[in-house]
């Protein structure tokens, strides 16, 4: 059962949302404002946004695409990671903006063994990622 407010009615009323998961919980302001207040994957979709990060110094050979695939993980974001014939690192990642702000902290340090000089963004369009993997060539 979902709870729902309508200021066109006098109360509350519940109603069986067959459609909906059990667990989304809504709120009707009125009768066409329809506003959510569980946040699904999908809901969050619209929150996301995709970056190329590349990284520069240092950054090969020392377990960079490794640990920031376990980053991402921890962190939530999806995308792919890869070694650049120029020696850099490139990210591509798709997050919240607040998961992304913190993969960028993370990418000035690295792994121990990493001596990284720059880190640079770029946004692009929304892409949508199932897993955060390495691409090997």
């Amino acid at each position: 059962m979902n709870k729902f407010v309508s200021s066109a009615s006098r109360g509350f009323f519940d109603k069986s949302m067959s459609s909906l998961k059990s667990s989304s919980q809504f709120t009707l302001k009125n009768c066409t404002d329809l506003v959510t207040t569980d946040y699904s994957p999908l809901t969050n979709f619209v929150l996301m946004q995709t970056l190329k990060i590349r990284v520069e110094g240092q950054v090969q050979g020392v377990f960079f695409r490794q640990s920031t695939q376990e980053k991402a993980g921890r962190l939530g974001i999806k995308g792919t990671v890869k070694n650049c014939d120029d020696d850099s690192v490139e990210i591509i990642a798709t997050g919240t903006k607040e998961q992304l702000d913190n993969l960028i902290a993370w990418c000035w340090q690295g792994p121990p063994k990493a001596i990284v000089i720059k880190v640079t963004t770029q946004e692009l369009s929304l892409q949508q990622f199932y897993n955060f993997s390495i691409i090997r060539y």
